[in-house]
């Protein structure tokens, strides 16, 4: 397919019977190859695959060859039925943990990068989540990177996989830019970090709108130095 999209990418089993995690996604394949090797050289797997992704220009998704699979034989429990069906994620708000905020990182670690945020900030942040959306496949190509190994791992069926995480991304984004909206997200511009504190403490989604008001007041900085030094201030302002 001459003038594809290609890129390669390197997972990893950090055990026997554990799920895929996504360690790099590279254009190089070179780099994928000598990652692969170094992750079971150094124990930080016991089995790695990479695999070739080529955008098909018509269905504008990507396909799928594996180059390599390496390592101990991979040892899956027999699954019960209806056992471990549901997705690891099943609501917006379980795409502020931590675990869900490090997978967002590596998937979207290049587009991140560029925009000099972190996966935190983008989740609470309109304007980035406006522009992501805006970026064409950025979604399209994370939300299929997650979901061929879940569904994998779980005996489900890809698009249905890919399907949930669609409709989970667009109601995680619908919030935030309505929130937005209606003026609902704080402003440490108007009311300090503390009073607003105090004033959502009863407030269930206390953590979500506190962390909206810090990204929207970090948004301001240009560097990571700058980022750092409005935080700092944040607290500081309240001493």
């Amino acid at each position: 397919m001459v003038g594809a999209q290609v890129h390669y990418e390197v997972w990893s089993r950090r055990k026997p019977a554990s799920g895929w995690t996504l360690e790099i996604a590279t254009e190089d394949r070179s780099r994928s190859m000598e990652t692969a090797e170094e992750l079971l050289a150094t124990g930080r797997a016991v089995t790695v695959r990479v695999t070739k992704e080529t955008l098909d220009p018509e269905t504008r998704e990507f396909k799928s060859v594996t180059l390599m699979t390496k390592g101990e034989a991979m040892v899956i429990a027999e699954r019960k039925v209806k056992e471990n069906l549901d997705p690891l994620c099943v609501s917006p708000s379980d795409l502020y943990s931590v675990h869900a905020r490090e997978t967002i990182g590596r998937l979207l670690e290049q587009w991140l990068l560029r925009h000099k945020i972190t996966p935190w900030e983008l989740l609470h942040r309109a304007d980035m989540l406006e522009m992501l959306e805006a970026a064409g496949m950025e979604i399209q190509h994370a939300v299929q990177k997650i979901a061929v190994p879940e569904a994998q791992d779980r005996g489900m069926v890809v698009h249905e996989v890919m399907r949930h995480y669609h409709k989970l991304v667009e109601t995680a984004i619908e919030r935030v830019l309505k929130d937005e909206k209606r003026k609902a997200l704080p402003d440490f511009d108007s009311a300090s970090f503390a009073a607003t504190a105090d004033r959502l403490a009863g407030d269930p989604d206390r953590h979500y709108l506190l962390g909206a008001g810090v990204a929207r007041s970090i948004a301001k900085a240009s560097t990571w130095a700058q980022k750092v030094d409005r935080l700092l201030d944040l607290g500081l302002h309240e001493v």
